[in-house]
């Protein structure tokens, strides 16, 4: 074989290496954000804490892998695995997981949606994308639920789709938290009762490029020893029978108006069992800033009320936000919180240790940084 015969024979098959390669593309990306936090009144005594939070600043930490292979005719095959961790520790966080943020395996069709099997978001998540300014920041809705900003199920079948600007999906888990996170699991599979920890949502939106609306919906069932908190001092309610509901409905809205984003909504939960039935309601509305290339200025005001355990609470965040670059940035932020009597919500979801005195307000304070990759 000559050396024009062995160079063609060479290139074809670096061409077909290529070719195989090209078929499947995986990413590693992630983020740290982390920083200095003061809240007041943070002890019985009513003195401060000062700390670097565990948990988040304006997004959580986190490190994962995403993948897709081209099947053709518009099909892929896709996975994500993500790793959340504390910046200030290193540890791993949602309970030690390894992978405890997203884990999910499914077929993609541009004509048919999305179907993915693992542990991954719920529709709960989606419409608060769009609808809530701040997102899963240290100050934010996750202060007086901190369920919103982690709605995700373990043994989850999910099915998502978009038609020009209607977008839909539901979720179906067999077991929702085999884990626990700061409280007992809920693992399903095996106990008593067809639905006992079961988990179902759904969502439905409407997106244009100057304007949105979404609604979603997200039951869990109870069993076991699972108890259902509202986060506001008051006991946690427990849900051993599988009859026993956890339902949180969302309803979302935002606009463009001169460059200027304004967003808001409602959360409406309800607890219901065979002895107890609690709910509560929170409005939130707020508006993004972007003052220059580089700066930007969000405010978010919340108010949350839960009459049947006579609590309540209001909140006030503003945050700046100085981007180096399109991964880098700094900020600062403030939280106020304003607990009712009796309430004992806390201002900052960067971990535990905040929770006030009944009735003692708070004012959280945190200056960061973030880097994205």
């Amino acid at each position: 074989m000559n050396n024009p015969q062995r160079t063609a024979l060479l290139a074809a098959a670096l061409a077909s290496l290529a070719g195989t390669a090209g078929a499947q593309q995986v990413t590693l990306y992630g983020s740290i954000d982390t920083g200095v936090e003061r809240v007041s009144h943070a002890r019985g005594d009513g003195s401060a804490l000062v700390r670097v939070p565990s948990i988040t600043g304006t997004q959580a930490s986190r490190v994962g892998v995403r993948g897709e292979e081209d099947l053709g005719n518009g099909a892929k095959a896709l996975f994500v695995i993500e790793n959340g961790f504390n910046a200030d520790t290193g540890a791993a966080g949602q309970g030690g997981r390894m992978w405890g943020r997203q884990a999910f395996v499914g077929l993609s069709s541009a004509s048919l949606g999305t179907l993915t099997l693992g542990r991954q978001y719920t529709m709960l998540n989606y419409p608060l994308i769009t609808g809530d300014i701040l997102g899963p920041n240290l100050y934010g809705l996750g202060s007086l639920d901190s369920y919103l900003p982690a709605a995700r199920s373990d043994n989850t079948l999910a099915y998502r789709h978009k038609l020009g600007g209607l977008g839909f999906g539901a979720t179906y888990s067999t077991g929702r938290d085999t884990v626990g996170n700061g409280a007992t699991s809920c693992a399903g599979e095996g106990n008593a009762g067809p639905v006992a920890c079961r988990q179902v949502s759904a969502m439905v939106q409407y997106d244009t490029a100057d304007w949105g609306l979404g609604y979603a919906i997200d039951e869990q069932r109870g069993g076991g020893t699972l108890g259902a908190s509202f986060y506001n001092g008051a006991a946690a309610i427990a849900m051993p029978n599988s009859s026993d509901k956890d339902r949180r409905q969302a309803v979302t809205g935002w606009a463009k108006l001169a460059g200027v984003k304004v967003a808001g909504g409602w959360i409406g939960r309800r607890v219901d069992t065979a002895t107890t039935d609690v709910k509560s309601d929170m409005l939130f509305l707020g508006a993004s800033v972007p003052v220059t290339a580089a700066w930007t200025f969000d405010g978010e005001a919340i108010r949350i009320v839960n009459s049947d355990q006579q609590r309540s609470a209001s909140m006030l965040v503003g945050r700046g936000v100085y981007s180096f670059s399109k991964r880098t940035a700094v900020y600062a932020q403030l939280g106020w919180l304003d607990n009712g009597k009796g309430a004992q919500y806390t201002v900052s979801s960067g971990g535990g240790g905040t929770t006030p005195t009944a009735g003692t307000n708070q004012l959280g304070s945190f200056v960061g940084m973030r880097h994205t990759f």
